[in-house]
């Protein structure tokens, strides 16, 4: 990804990195996905009518995590099932659609503007981040 200029296309961001570029910390599964995370988020951070489509696969955060083999989360045999599901509950709760094209800046507002402790801890509560996210520590 090309951080130094405006997107023409949407970035592909799966539901739950909503939730995650507002917490991160620079803590990762690598050094270089810390990197590429950071970058990310400081790009949308200063772009935000940049547009992002909302997916329940790899994203463009996934594209430098070492756990990320053949567009798929390998961590264990059941993380590509519980990340979909934790993709679509997100979708489901804040009334998104998979695969729709968002500004970002719109995105954040009605996450942040309709989370609440309850589905908070149903969507954050068993992440083991939870610890050191700044977004769920600051909305808990």
């Amino acid at each position: 990804m090309k951080v130094n200029r405006e997107y023409s296309d949407p970035i592909k961001i799966r539901a739950h990195h909503i939730l995650c570029i507002q917490g991160f910390q620079g803590y990762g599964y690598s050094k270089d996905f810390e990197t590429h995370m950071q970058r990310i988020i400081i790009f949308l951070d200063t772009h935000p009518t940049t547009k992002i489509q909302i997916i329940t696969k790899t994203d463009e955060i996934c594209s430098y995590c070492p756990y990320n083999y053949k567009n798929s989360c390998n961590m264990d045999k059941y993380s590509p099932i519980i990340m979909e599901k934790l993709d679509k509950l997100i979708i489901k709760k804040f009334l998104l659609k998979e695969n729709e094209i968002y500004p970002i800046e719109d995105i954040l507002k009605l996450v942040n503007d309709n989370i609440n402790h309850n589905t908070l801890i149903e969507i954050c509560g068993n992440c083991s981040w939870n610890n050191k996210c700044l977004f769920f520590k600051n909305k808990i």
